[in-house]
């Protein structure tokens, strides 16, 4: 039997993750875009936006909503959302990433996810 490379290891624990936190991606979008439309610049450029300010919003939200619920949100999934983003809105591309090693193309075939949260530029 081959071992797993460190990739392989946290995209596994990734997927479970997500599978069972769906909710985790619809306020990662909500955040991420929340950052974007209130940083980009004057000449229309998207801001790079660490994924630790994305997860600690959707940490807070989440306890704000229901102090009760004690789920642990690893800062070890914010490369994981971070490449979903990037796949999902290629012209934005906000959120730097560097490849793990042993990392393949990541599939979001993979994952069965929630839709894109639905994302509207603000009218001025």
């Amino acid at each position: 039997m081959i071992p797993k490379t460190k990739y392989e290891e946290l995209r596994e624990e990734f997927l479970v993750f997500h599978r069972e936190n769906k909710d985790v991606w619809v306020l990662f979008q909500k955040f991420t875009w929340a950052a974007v439309t209130k940083s980009r610049s004057a000449n229309g450029r998207y801001p790079s936006i660490p994924t630790s300010l994305v997860l600690g919003a959707v940490r807070w939200s989440l306890f704000n909503a229901n102090p009760e619920d004690k789920r642990n949100i690893p800062g070890r999934m914010g490369p994981f959302y971070a490449r979903m983003w990037n796949k999902k809105c290629p012209e934005m591309q906000i959120f730097r990433t560097l490849t793990m090693e042993g990392e393949e193309a990541f599939l979001l075939d993979q994952i069965k996810q929630v839709p894109l949260f639905p994302i509207e530029e603000p009218t001025a």
